[in-house]
């Protein structure tokens, strides 16, 4: 039989006459599901009923819980479908499938005793903990919807959703069909859907409490019941609250009757007074990891992306939001929190993540106020408490009552309190004589509104946008200023645009009161990191490594963009599941997601009408044109892509784009707010016909920058979005070093990995194609991964056939094997490549390879070679022409370092001095960052460990802003200083974190220094065991070469002199003959002399001591 979707069907359970019930196997796994097919209704259309049933699977799908029942597809049965089906399901029906319950439910297996009972509650309770957090209801908790499921220890799942979203309540007209009134709460019986909440759901479990110890429903017959389980005594109190036929008395949270179920289990012999309260705890939650096998995830493919999954990247962001609620409620006080930052950062998803938790934990009652460019009823205060109060489809004469009901519930008396609420939610009516003079009057009536609410659950107050909220954040200020004794427990939250401010002068003024008060704290939300990005596509999407990489490619590490095509490929079926990693097919194009592309292309039809143009007017071409010409735009670019193309670029265009939000202001230009932008007006271009047109002036205008600047990414993204990808290899090589060259060494990976797929899509290998690993290596050296350039370079030499790229095989063999400490073909691979490079009229990398060659000669010890060397360097500038920036970094890095060696501090300070300047104009951190450290060299050996210890935190601070590997160095040489400083406390908190990672980079030098400074610890400590085992490893990496550092021969100097004080001659002597192997190589005529003498002194002692034995 066909499959429906990726299901075949293979047994009908139920047949009936409006719903049917199929067993179903997954195609690809075998697994077994569950599909439920139901025939529209009569009085809709086969799509209409389709979308409304997917409007209450939907969100309960995207749940992620082992106490709830998963779904994991849900479709339309075509036409086409039903005749592959041989009729028996029929063309309209909506199915969706989920979870096998292989085990039966609670009706076919009740528990014999409590233990059973109150595990099985348990089980109910902490589902609907996660359904409550996720604004989502059952609405029919009843035994034959307690499922077990196909485990070894098989978790009771919660089933047979009535109800789902909240916002459905809505549109519920009378009682729900099939509703078992025995189980249901009173408001569900009477179809009073207003008073329909949580709580509803607690008396369901009440009532399946009372049919699991009494064998029966729950009636309104006194008679007491008997039951021949032993159960706590304070099990009817707990019932008889659940069962209360009052919502408002009953508990108002799964976790609170949790909580009391927990109490009586530890101490059954204690009789309640009242349900527990929940308490806030210290530590953050943290999602439990739920073990999926391959099967599970393969089934829920149409889901993927969408399902809920950890948040990533953002760990004190989220404490600090914990940290703010938990103040709130401890010290009943108002605390408001900002998150500021630009858009599609995740602002959203932290505030609804905080909502989500404090609901499931029963902490407070949340109110989310939404806000928009609209300004329409449902925004704002009035919106918010309209959504609150249950006050959708009511007149103004039913308002009132319901705020009547409400506050009376809550305690008020004075009619004006239930009027002046109703003045707000339906002005202008005349059903009340409440009239609001000021705004404080109005901000009042809310306060004491939310004090009454605060009374019984501390609340919680999200801003959505709160920049477009003037009113809202002007009662945030009222809130803010009552006075301590007046204050209740009150949490607000407020996410917002940055960018936006700038238009919204009322919104501005009133947050910079708040933070100039003092009433408010921020918390910047900034992009992720492109390694956190990676960490969420891989670990929470289970990514394959391919698709990760094209999707950053695309996306250029904008995650909403990421999520939205990994979703969209998700419900197009296009997502493959292999190896326990979903991946999209290489050769699989994807377009924006319609729903993104049209909601952009309003935005930017908006933006066009301010200009009183038509849809192909110049300046829509010139807009087409920007976008043509990447995300970030220069304006002198601009302006000649337009003029090429026969149009005159107006300022009012920029205008309208900086003030609608679509772009952002920078030095050169501007940048377009989001990557999807760029592909939405493209896309339209392409729709219109005139992409090819204009792709041809705005690539030779890219081409023209590339050529200037030596590579240029925007060319490489131009060339993929407009079908021309195939010529795409030489510019993206050109780039990535480009990006290398100014440090950007992660953007150059994704340049590369990308290269890499180009050339796999067209039939090439990367692993034989040796740009591709010329690029590859010298990637590995600037992130000092010693081990992977080591095992490419061999393979590089025997794929290069001559000219430039073996010039490039032989400079980068000579890196390599500098770092190795195999320095003897350093100087002979060298000059190779200088030899090459000027045959093929390459000077300025020949001149860098003298440059390589000065600094070979400096560290051998030979100063006079290496002074020659940047003689001859300067001469050759000298007849070049200007020296670039990032040579003359070097030249002058290259002197300072000489001076340096000669013991010339004051010249070498001066020329490091000179090099940080290039340093910094180039904005090169990585530069940056090795030349400070040079300077806290130089500082730490004129004896000033105060300035020295500042610039090598100041380097830390330039490697990690680079996310670079270098940060070990600068770390080594903190060690080396705490070590001189008698700081070993620090120094072993220091190596700690540094071990596993050098092992991991190969580099030898750096596990040498480490070792080094381990042999110090060992000799301060007497650890004589050790100290023999630390000096092996160092013997190891072949001292007599020179491999490891002055520093490590300072040290070895030293604890050679602490061993022979403490009598342990041999081991001192150990000692200072690796000392003396590391300065001959080098020619450091004095420290040989001087541990030359310090041998012959130990030489002297020794006989005598053996004489003593």
């Amino acid at each position: 039989m066909s499959p429906l979707g990726p299901f075949r069907l293979t047994e009908r359970l139920v047949d009936g006459t409006e719903a049917w019930i199929w067993r179903v196997e997954h195609v690809h796994s075998g697994m077994p599901a569950i599909l439920r097919a139901y025939q529209p209704r009569p009085d809709r259309k086969p799509i209409d009923w389709y979308f409304r049933l997917v409007s209450t699977w939907r969100p309960l799908a995207l749940l992620d819980h082992p106490n709830l029942l998963g779904i994991f597809d849900y479709g339309l049965v075509s036409e086409d479908d039903s005749r592959a089906l041989g009729g028996q399901l029929k063309s309209g029906c909506s199915w969706f499938v989920e979870e096998d319950a292989p085990g039966g439910n609670l009706a076919q297996h009740p528990p014999d005793n409590w233990i059973e009972c109150r595990q099985a509650l348990e089980s109910v309770l902490r589902g609907l903990m996660h359904l409550h957090g996720h604004n989502l209801l059952h609405g029919s908790i009843r035994p034959d919807q307690i499922r077990r499921g196909a485990e070894t220890h098989p978790h009771l799942k919660l089933g047979g959703f009535a109800i789902g979203p909240e916002h459905r309540l809505r549109v519920l007209d009378g009682v729900l069909p099939g509703l078992v009134s025995d189980f249901a709460a009173p408001e569900l019986q009477a179809g009073d859907w207003r008073e329909v909440r949580a709580s509803t759901d607690l008396y369901g479990v009440g009532a399946l409490a009372h049919w699991m110890v009494y064998g029966e429903a729950p009636t309104t017959d006194k008679e007491r019941l008997q039951t021949t389980m032993t159960l706590p005594r304070s099990f009817n109190f707990w019932l008889k609250s659940l069962l209360d036929p009052d919502p408002a008395a009953r508990p108002w949270s799964a976790s609170q009757v949790l909580l009391g179920l927990e109490q009586m289990n530890q101490k059954p012999r204690v009789l309640m007074a009242s349900m527990p309260t929940p308490r806030i705890r210290d530590e953050v939650p943290a999602p439990k990891e739920m073990e999926r096998d391959k099967a599970w995830q393969a089934m829920g493919l149409r889901l993927h992306g969408a399902r809920e999954f950890p948040i990533f990247g953002r760990q004190d962001e989220q404490k600090k939001l914990w940290s703010t609620l938990q103040q709130a409620i401890q010290k009943e006080h108002p605390y408001y929190l900002r998150l500021t930052g630009p858009r599609s950062v995740g602002k959203s998803v932290l505030s609804h993540w905080l909502i989500q938790q404090a609901q499931k934990a029963g902490l407070a009652q949340a109110i989310v106020l939404k806000h928009g460019d609209d300004g329409g009823p449902h925004t704002g205060i009035s919106g918010a408490l309209h959504r609150y109060l249950r006050c959708h489809g009511l007149g103004p004469e039913e308002i009132l009552k319901r705020c009547q009901f409400l506050l009376r519930s809550l305690g008020a008396e004075d009619p004006y309190e239930w009027q002046a609420l109703c003045q707000l939610l339906a002005p202008d009516h005349g059903i009340t004589r409440v009239v609001f003079e000021t705004t404080q009057q109005r901000f009042k009536v809310i306060e004491n509104l939310l004090r009454r609410l605060a009374s019984r659950r501390p609340l919680l107050i999200v801003l959505e946008n709160a920049h477009l909220g003037a009113e809202s954040l002007a009662m945030v200020r009222h809130l803010m200023g009552l006075h301590r004794m007046d204050s209740f427990p009150l949490c607000i939250v407020s996410n917002e645009d940055s960018a936006r401010l700038s238009e919204r002068p009322a919104e501005a003024k009133l947050l910079g009161d708040l933070v100039t008060s003092g009433q408010v704290n921020s918390l910047p939300v900034l992009p992720l990191h492109p390694n956190q990005l990676s960490q969420l596509l891989i670990e929470g999407l289970h990514l394959s490594p391919q698709t990760m990489e094209a999707l950053k490619w695309r996306c250029e590490d904008d995650l909403y963009f990421a999520l939205e095509l990994i979703r969209d490929s998700a419900d197009q079926r296009l997502l493959v599941f292999e190896d326990a990693q979903v991946s999209l097919p290489p050769d699989q194009e994807l377009k924006l997601p319609k729903h993104l592309h049209d909601l952009w292309q309003g935005r930017i039809d908006r933006a066009m009408k301010l200009l009183d143009e038509d849809a192909d007017g110049a300046s829509r071409q010139c807009f087409e044109l920007a976008a043509l010409l990447g995300r970030d735009v220069h304006q002198d670019e601009w302006h000649d892509a337009c003029r090429r193309a026969g149009h005159e670029l107006k300022q009012d265009l920029i205008n309208v784009l900086l003030a609608t939000g679509l772009g952002v202001g920078t030095e050169d230009g501007f940048r377009f707010q989001h990557a999807l932008i760029v592909e939405s007006i493209i896309q339209s271009s392409e729709e219109k016909g005139r992409r090819q047109h204009l792709a041809e002036h705005s690539l030779s205008v890219l081409r023209e920058a590339a050529e200037r600047s030596g590579g240029d990414v925007r060319l490489v993204r131009h060339l993929e979005r407009t079908g021309r990808a195939d010529e795409a290899l030489l510019p993206l090589t050109n780039a990535a070093n480009q990006s290398m060259t100014a440090g950007h060494l992660n953007q150059a990976e994704i340049m590369l990995s990308r290269r890499a797929q180009m050339l796999q899509g067209s039939g090439g290998d990367a692993s034989q194609d040796p740009e591709q690993l010329a690029s590859e290596i010298r990637l590995a050296l600037l992130r000092r991964n010693i081990k992977q350039a080591w095992t490419q370079i061999d393979h590089l030499e025997s794929v290069v056939t001559g000219g430039q790229l073996r010039a490039q095989w032989a400079e980068l063999s000579a890196q390599i094997l500098e770092h190795r400490g195999d320095r003897e073909l350093v100087q002979e691979r060298l000059q190779e490549a200088i030899t090459s490079f000027e045959s093929e009229a390459q000077k300025m990398n020949a001149q860098r390879c003298r440059l390589s060659l000065a600094r070979h000669y400096r560290i051998s010890g030979d100063l006079r070679q290496a002074s020659l060397e940047l003689d001859q360097i300067s001469q050759n500038m000298d007849q070049l022409g200007t020296m670039p920036v990032e040579m003359a970094h070097d030249y002058h890095f290259e002197r300072g370092a000489m001076a340096e060696a000669s013991k010339q501090l004051a010249e070498a300070t001066q020329a490091f001095a000179i090099s940080l300047r290039h340093a910094e104009e180039l904005g090169h951190q990585g530069r940056i960052g090795q030349t400070v450290m040079s300077l806290a060299d130089v500082a730490r050996r004129a004896e000033n460990p105060k300035r020295a210890e500042a610039w090598y935190r100041r380097a830390l601070e330039a490697f990690q802003r680079l996310g670079s590997e270098q940060v070990a160095q600068a770390q080594i040489q903190l060690g080396f200083l705490f070590f001189a400083q008698g700081r070993l406390i620090e120094l072993r908190d220091l190596l700690g974190s540094l071990e596993v990672n050098l092992v991991r980079y190969g580099d030898n030098n750096l596990i040498g220094q480490l070792e080094a400074l381990k042999l110090g610890l060992a000799a301060r400590d007497l650890n004589w065991e050790e100290f023999d085992r630390c000096l092996q490893a160092l013997y190891s990496l072949r001292l007599d070469r020179g491999l490891v550092s002055v520093e490590t021969a300072e040290l070895l100097e030293e604890v050679g002199r602490a061993a022979r004080r403490d009598g342990e001659l041999e081991r001192a002597e150990h000692a200072l003959q690796g000392a003396l192997r590391q300065w001959e190589p080098i020619n450091r005529l004095t420290e040989v002399k001087r541990v030359k003498a310090e041998l012959n002194a130990i030489a002297e002692l020794k006989p005598t001591a053996e004489g003593d034995v």
